[in-house]
């Protein structure tokens, strides 16, 4: 597993893989837009891969990337499930995502 700052405090591992393609989109909810748009630079950085923004969190398919924010969570906690459905991270504040 790749490393996670800070570490998860969890892990629950599952089968199946997100695979990341000229077709996958970020979808940066409400509060996460600047996280999208670093995600996106990093992402392209170390892929080629253009990675656009996505309107609508349905919009991703199956390979895409969700962020939003979830108040039950602590201000750095965070989330990050990956499955057919594509990857979702979930933080307490943008700081979280």
């Amino acid at each position: 597993m790749a490393e996670l700052i800070p570490t998860a405090r969890d892990v629950i591992a599952g089968s199946g893989e997100v695979r990341l393609t000229a077709r996958t989109q970020v979808h940066a909810g409400t509060g996460t837009e600047g996280v999208g748009r670093w995600l996106r630079g990093v992402l392209w950085q170390a892929t080629g891969l253009p990675l656009h923004e996505a309107r609508e969190p349905d919009d991703t398919g199956g390979d895409g990337i969700g962020l939003r924010l979830d108040p039950g969570l602590g201000p750095e906690e965070y989330r990050l499930v990956s499955d057919g459905t594509g990857v979702l991270i979930e933080g307490g504040t943008a700081a979280g995502v």
